[in-house]
Parts: C-alpha cells; structure tokens; sequence
C-alpha cells in the first residue's frame, strides 16, 4: 500500500537549506575576509578607501548574512532529532566524535593553523546543547525533594544572573557604552537573578513546588553548560547553548521552537536577525524526516571545511 508524503519541507530539504547558507557563510569568513586581511596589512592607513577592499567587504557582508541562516536550523533540528531519535546516548557520541573529527579543520580554515585551543568548532556548541536536554528531560521525570528546589532557586539564578551580566558587557562594549564592572557588574547580576526567580514562580504560579523545583534544577544545569561552552571557547559559545535550550522550551511548538533560539541569538549578536528569514522554510516543516543521508550532513561539516582551508592554502595562497 503505497503512503502519501504530506505537503511541505521534510527534515532533509531543511538541512540541506542549513548546509548550503553554511557553506556560503565559510567561503565568506575565508576566502574573502583572508583577503581583505591582506590588503589591511598591505595598506594599514588607507586600506579603508582601497576599491578592491571596499567590494570584498561588500561581498563577505552578503555572504555572512546569509550564513546567520544556518545556526537556528541546526538548532531546530538538533531538538527534533532530540525529541524523535531512539537512542540519545549514540545520537551524543555522534555530535562528540564529529566534534573531535572536526577540530583540525576548524582550525585550519578559521585559524590558519592545524590546531589551537583557542576557539573551537559548533559540534561542540551542539553537544553541550544536548546534554542539557538529556539532563533537563532526566530532571523531569524523577521526582526532586524540596530542598533540592531551594537549591535550585538560589544557585540556578546567581549562577545565571552572573553569567547574562557577564554576556551583556560583552554586547554592550562593541556599541560604544562603558563596560559593567565592580558594583554595575554585581548590580546588574542580581537584577538578572531576581528576573530569573520571578520568571520561574510565574511559570510554575498554578503547579506544585515540584515543578518549579524542576525548573529551577533545568536552569542551575543550563548554567554549567553555559560556562562549560564559554571555558571552551566553542562557536557560539553560551549563547548558543542558550539558544538550544529556549528552543528545548518550546518543542512542542516547532515553529515558536525555532523563534526562541533566534530571539536569543539576536540578543547577543542583533546581525543574527537575518536568521528570521528562516521562518519562511520552518513554517513548512511537515514534520517528516525525509531522505536518509544522516552521515553525509555529519560528514559534510569537517569535509567541506578541509576543502575551504587547502584550497584556500594551496591554490589561492591566502
């Protein structure tokens, strides 16, 4: 008996969208920006001005806009796959070993070097992002004893208060305002804390304790990710495991899903907003997986980079 396939974008054609404006987005970040930096050190004081400086700045601005593209749908559809896939502890070895297999040519085409510590590749974002689902989604279905929920409370929101106090310095010095440090540091930690705590007992307003325990265990275990993601230096860093847990928040709801995490990613880079382009494919998204290629979107990620930095190396000597 033959099925019919719904109307719509499958899992495949949107993954195939994701790699696509990934690719255009790295061939931007290295070919073009690898000049533009030779020309800034050819003409330090006058590089501005250069004709040739000025049209690849130009081009990597339209290619890195279209790559904002690619980060919210390897979100959404890391909680898709989080939400439908038979076996987590095998779906989190595969981001870890891609992680790993993907380091050096990460490194070679962003760093121009075969390995540094300094900086490392999205899978690593993407791994943090799904422990925490595993461990929020543990977290859900046990039941917590009230003094854990305490613990929660105080700890999950300090800890997270400080880590968004410590991110919105970031994102206020790249736009001209003076950096938050000592008591507006400490100052605006505490506002994000009591923020975090109101927001909870107003989620959880109308349910037991034990929920809003859950929830406030969920945000302490977001937290380490966060500064797990942020102590390795991985692409995105918080923010992009932020990202994958107010998408984890609304998986119910795949298009408000998507939204979420690239709300949160605008927040920390507003040139992120590009992304909402996006919302044209994921309100197609028919929910069905489509064509099996799962190791070629794996594959696809160390392969094309290695490709961009040899020839990148090799044949355009940048």
């Amino acid at each position: 008996m033959e099925t019919t396939q719904k109307k719509g974008l499958t899992g495949f054609v949107i993954k195939v969208i994701a790699i696509v404006t990934m690719f255009i987005d790295h061939c931007g970040a290295v070919f073009i920006e690898r000049q533009m930096t030779r020309i800034m050190f050819a003409n330090p004081t006058s590089y501005i001005t250069d004709p040739t400086y000025q049209k690849l700045s130009l081009i990597d601005m339209v290619m890195r806009l279209i790559g904002r593209m690619a980060f919210p749908i390897f979100i959404f559809l890391l909680v898709q796959g989080f939400i439908y896939t038979r076996n987590r502890a095998k779906y989190a070895i595969r981001l870890g070993l891609f992680a790993l297999i993907s380091e050096v040519p990460f490194d070679m085409a962003f760093k121009n070097t075969y390995f540094t510590m300094s900086y490392q590749n999205v899978f690593f974002t993407l791994l943090m992002g799904f422990l925490f689902m595993c461990v929020a989604d543990f977290i859900y279905k046990k039941k917590v004893a009230p003094i854990l929920g305490y613990i929660g409370i105080v700890l999950g929101s300090a800890s997270l208060g400080y880590h968004l106090a410590i991110n919105t310095r970031k994102i206020l010095i790249p736009l001209g305002f003076k950096p938050l440090e000592g008591p507006a540091l400490y100052g605006t930690a505490a506002f994000f804390a009591v923020a975090i705590v109101v927001a909870e007992i107003i989620i959880c307003r109308h349910k037991p304790f034990e929920e809003l325990s859950k929830l406030a265990l969920s945000v302490l275990v977001l937290s380490a990710f966060m500064w797990g993601a942020d102590f390795l230096a991985t692409d995105y860093g918080a923010g992009g495991v932020l990202a994958i847990a107010m998408a984890y928040a609304y998986r119910k709801k795949p298009l408000s899903s998507f939204v979420a995490a690239t709300v949160v990613l605008t927040i920390m880079n507003f040139i992120e907003a590009f992304a909402f382009i996006d919302v044209l494919f994921i309100k197609k998204y028919n929910g069905e997986k489509g064509k099996s290629m799962k190791y070629f979107f794996y594959a696809f990620y160390p392969c094309h980079l290695l490709v961009i930095a040899l020839v990148a190396k090799f044949l355009l000597g940048l």
